[in-house]
C-alpha cells in the first residue's frame, strides 16, 4: 500500500522491487492513495501487469479504509505492507480485516 506514487526514491525502490520479485511465488497488488493526479509510477507498475488499486482522499478514514478493505478483499491477501508511514496504518488495519483466516 503506497500512499502514492509521484516520481521519488521510496516509490522507485517499490517499482524495482516489484519488478524483481519471484512472481510464481507472489502475486502482488498496489493499492494507492494518492489515485487523483496520475502518478508517475502507476503506469509502470501496470506495464508488470500488477493490479493498481486505487483508492480517493476523504474526509473520513474509516470509509477510506473501508474502501481498501473492499478492494482487496477478492485478492485475500496473505501480507499488507504500507510502503509510506502514513500508508503504514491503513495496511495494519485492512490486513486485519481482509487477511487469511487464523486458527
Amino acid at each position: 500500500m503506497a500512499g502514492q506514487l509521484v516520481v521519488g526514491g521510496a516509490e522507485r525502490q517499490l517499482y524495482l522491487w516489484l519488478s524483481h520479485l519471484d512472481r510464481t511465488r507472489f502475486r502482488p497488488v498496489v493499492v494507492t492513495l494518492h489515485p487523483e493526479y496520475g502518478d508517475y509510477w502507476e503506469g509502470p507498475i501496470e506495464s508488470l501487469d500488477i493490479p493498481v488499486l486505487r483508492v480517493p482522499r476523504r474526509r473520513n478514514r474509516l470509509w477510506r479504509l473501508a474502501q481498501v478493505v473492499r478492494l482487496l478483499h477478492p485478492f485475500r491477501p496473505s501480507l499488507v505492507h504500507g510502503w509510506h508511514l502514513f500508508a503504514s496504518p491503513y495496511a495494519g488495519a485492512a490486513a486485519g480485516c481482509c487477511g487469511p483466516a487464523r486458527a
